[in-house]
Formats: C-alpha cells, sequence, structure tokens
C-alpha cells in the first residue's frame, strides 16, 4: 500500500472528519517507533567513507562498521572504511516503501494508536499497541528468518516460529 491508500484507511478506521489533518503525524509518529525498533535486511545498507563524509540523509542506526576508530559528530562520519547501517524509513517523502508494501498493517495500527493517544482514548491505546506489537514481531521473526534461511515458504517459516 501506498501512503494514499494507508491514509485513506486510516480514515475509514477513525471515522472522523476532524482528524484528516493530523493523520501525516499520526503516521510520523509510527514510523518514528518503527525505525527504532524494525529489524530488517531490506532496511540495511553497507556504504564506504572516508573520513569527513557526510552522514547518509537517510541514515538511521550503525548496525557494523569495520573499525573501531570511528566518531559521527556535527552529521559527519570520521573514519575510514565501510559502514553497514540501518536506513530510516520516511513514508510521508517516499509515499511508498518496503514496510508498506508488504507489512502495510504496521502504519496502520501505529498510526491508529498514535490517533487513540490524541484523543485521550484509553481502551483504543491498549488495543491498537497490542495489534501493533503483534506485528512487529511478526516482522522481526519473519525478516530474521529471511536473512538466516533465504527465502522461505510462509508454512516453513510458521513451522519454524512454532519450535
Amino acid at each position: 500500500m501506498n501512503l494514499d491508500e494507508i491514509t485513506q484507511l486510516i480514515k475509514d478506521y477513525l471515522h472522523r472528519d476532524d482528524l484528516d489533518l493530523h493523520i501525516n503525524s499520526f503516521i510520523k509518529s509510527a514510523e518514528n517507533e518503527l525505525n527504532s525498533i524494525i529489524r530488517a535486511y531490506q532496511n540495511e545498507k553497507t556504504i564506504s567513507v572516508t573520513s569527513g563524509t557526510d552522514l547518509p540523509n537517510d541514515f538511521g542506526h550503525i548496525i557494523e562498521i569495520d573499525d573501531h576508530d570511528w566518531e559521527i559528530a556535527d552529521g559527519k562520519i570520521y573514519g575510514d572504511g565501510k559502514m553497514r547501517y540501518s536506513k530510516r524509513l520516511d513514508l510521508i517523502t517516499d509515499t511508498s516503501n518496503w514496510l508498506s508494501e508488504k507489512y502495510p498493517e504496521a502504519y496502520i495500527f501505529g498510526a491508529l494508536k498514535y490517533a487513540a493517544i490524541f484523543m485521550r482514548d484509553d481502551e483504543r491505546i491498549m488495543l491498537w499497541e497490542t495489534l501493533f506489537r503483534s506485528v512487529v514481531d511478526r516482522i522481526n521473526t519473519i525478516e530474521f528468518l529471511r536473512k538466516r534461511f533465504g527465502t522461505l515458504r510462509l508454512d516453513e517459516i510458521l513451522r519454524l516460529t512454532k519450535e
């Protein structure tokens, strides 16, 4: 799903026109949380850097570096070699990404959680948080298994997750 489709589905769940102006901020809040907890190879990127290189625009956090004498300061990388990092998702700018296409419910449940927080709807916060965490756990498990074992059929993934 792309941004417009996700936005429309969130609107359909909320049934409130007065929240339309806030939906992008709900999506962005969910995405900020997703950026810190999703661990998937689709988010990984390896680059070669020389000292003084600017941090990539999509930089989220470092996964691995090939030298321990690195420093990041003032938006620059100081050190030479290769760095593997997690890319930051940005659905509002890109309008679509691997997560929105494969697991749109992560954005939907996360945004609905933040909408419930905004509306101070305690019962719905717990519902959307539970669904959101369940999706995130599933994503991290499936993507870990994919990275470790390669492309697996769904029945193989389900069997491995039950063992």
